[in-house]
């Protein structure tokens, strides 16, 4: 990957059904780069969640992620390869994260549309939806593109560390990774 400004729109609708009664979720997940120098790129990232569930104990609501800031810095290698570094941490001001015993319980709609949005997005930019959890993520890209054929490793640390809602979250660190290998082929020059 090699820096560029982009604004980018991922969507996800998710309907499912409890005790035959239909539900929804929908997640919108913006992000917005800018390329500051040839190499360097910074971005931001956050996430809106909508739910309706179906459940006769909750109402309709609406959620904010954590926002992910980050920066990216790529270059291209001889042969055809390129290397990418990412570093990006979350803020904890997202919503949902059910208050701890010493304050408000929190909204359980909210926390249940906090939820909804994790799993309508698959638990992608799953430290988005940690609303207890400050987050460190460096990554590593490497890729291969030449011959119409891209071939791309990445990998990708998540080191979440809970700075509220004791209580309700008693895992004060928690580490996750992910690993993508992406093979394409141009069928055009």
């Amino acid at each position: 990957m090699l820096p560029a400004s982009v604004v980018r729109l991922d969507t996800a609708i998710a309907f499912y059904n409890r005790s035959d009664t239909p539900g929804y979720t929908f997640a919108l997940m913006p992000l917005f780069s800018h390329k500051f120098t040839t190499n360097f790129m910074g971005l931001v990232r956050w996430g809106i969640i909508g739910n309706a569930p179906p459940e006769s104990n909750l109402t309709s609501a609406v959620s904010v992620t954590n926002p992910l800031l980050a920066g990216l810095y790529g270059v291209k290698l001889p042969k055809g390869f390129r290397l990418a570094f990412f570093l990006g941490v979350t803020v904890p001001i997202g919503t949902g994260g059910c208050g701890d015993a010493k304050t408000a319980a929190g909204d359980p709609n909210v926390t249940a549309a906090t939820q909804a949005g994790l799993l309508a997005r698959s638990a992608m930019d799953n430290v988005l939806f940690a609303v207890n959890d400050v987050s460190v993520v460096p990554g590593l890209d490497i890729a291969y593109v030449g011959h119409r054929l891209t071939v791309q490793i990445e990998m990708t640390l998540l080191q979440l560390m809970r700075v509220k809602n004791e209580a309700t979250q008693p895992d004060q660190f928690r580490t996750n990774s992910t690993l993508g290998l992406h093979i394409g082929y141009y069928a055009t020059s």
